[in-house]
């Protein structure tokens, strides 16, 4: 099966992710996807990455989904009769709490209570903080966090784990930048505006449209000292990451509807 011309949306992922772990729990839908991913040509150590689970726990597991069939997507300690039950009736802390995004804000869902945390986006610190430390307490998913945090989830496993040893200030404000950590994402609208127009002029010429290219653009052209830090944050903020595959496609139906007479 050939996956290479599909498009695939990390956002609606998520939200099919969460939609989905008050059935299985976030061990086995992350088993499930670990294996859908295997089955569609990923190699393990990549498949190992994008799930957060050792590359030997993934080959294990696959040894005995071939042995067993599906009852082995199940963590293998349990007894057939814990697993039974839990199938039908997902453990509390499996489908407790759940992440999506609403306009400018990441929300944490706590089952059917009602109950909502509302973190806005611009608060990096405070997002960080609360979603690793729901990550550390197997509440969430590397997956999740990772995407959220606009990081890789083994950089994510990484901060985790350090965080269960250092305070917050030491493992996720930057050291080289903590004197001027607030200034360094105080960006005006004319900068706003020049990061939006060379992020477009990348994108409809077929140029990388990665922070890096980004801040390059804007400091030759307009002599400013951005950090490419700074820069994909705020990429993030306007929405500029969600249109880079869409934004040459726009612009080349625009042009034929001028040539049509």
């Amino acid at each position: 099966m050939d996956c290479q011309c599909i498009e695939f949306s990390s956002k609606k992922s998520q939200q099919r992710i969460d939609r989905f772990l008050s059935v299985f729990g976030s061990k086995l839908l992350n088993r499930i996807i670990a294996f859908s991913l295997y089955l569609l040509g990923a190699k393990r150590n990549v498949v190992a990455s994008l799930v957060g689970m050792p590359e030997n726990t993934i080959k294990t597991m696959l040894g005995t989904i071939k042995n067993d069939g599906f009852i082995a997507l199940r963590d293998r300690r349990q007894s057939i009769e814990t697993c039974s039950s839990s199938m039908s009736e997902p453990s509390p802390l499996e489908w407790q709490v759940s992440l999506r995004t609403e306009g400018l804000y990441w929300i944490l869902c706590f089952g059917n209570t009602g109950s909502e945390l509302k973190i806005p986006q611009c608060n990096h610190i405070q997002l960080k903080t609360v979603l690793l430390s729901f990550y550390q307490a197997g509440l969430l998913s590397a997956q999740s966090v990772s995407t959220a945090l606009g990081v890789t989830s083994d950089y994510c496993r990484k901060l985790a784990d350090k965080l269960v040893d250092n305070d917050v200030e030491d493992v996720l404000v930057d050291k080289r930048q903590r004197i001027n950590y607030k200034e360094d994402y105080e960006v005006d609208s004319s900068e706003k505006s020049e990061i939006i127009k060379h992020f477009a002029a990348l994108a409809v010429t077929g140029h990388s449209t990665s922070s890096s290219k980004v801040t390059e653009a804007v400091n030759k052209v307009n002599a400013t000292s951005l950090s490419s830090r700074t820069v994909r944050r705020h990429m993030r903020k306007l929405g500029l990451t969600g249109i880079k595959k869409t934004l040459p496609k726009l612009v080349d139906e625009l042009k034929k509807n001028c040539k049509t007479p």
